[in-house]
């Protein structure tokens, strides 16, 4: 049996592999500019920026009353080491 060298399938191979890795750069170029589009769309301008009154909005919810009860959280107790 001859050694010969099968250009045919390297060749094919080489531009298999090519074409699979072009496809997957154009995918992931689509997807990182369509997140870069929807990260800009709802991107606040300075305009736009929102400064918030904390004590303002206590003072709406509440009608300046204050809250009947205080919600306290506590944190579970630790089992005793033995």
């Amino acid at each position: 049996m001859k050694n010969e060298t099968n250009y045919g399938k390297i060749i094919a191979v080489t531009l298999s592999v090519i074409t699979c890795a072009g496809a997957i750069a154009f995918v992931l170029y689509r997807l990182f500019r369509n997140l870069i589009t929807f990260c800009n769309t709802y991107q606040l301008n300075e305009e736009d920026d929102l400064e918030l009154d904390l004590d303002q909005l206590d003072e709406e919810l509440f009608d300046g009353e204050e809250p009947e009860e205080e919600i306290v959280v506590e944190a579970p107790e630790e089992p005793a080491a033995e």
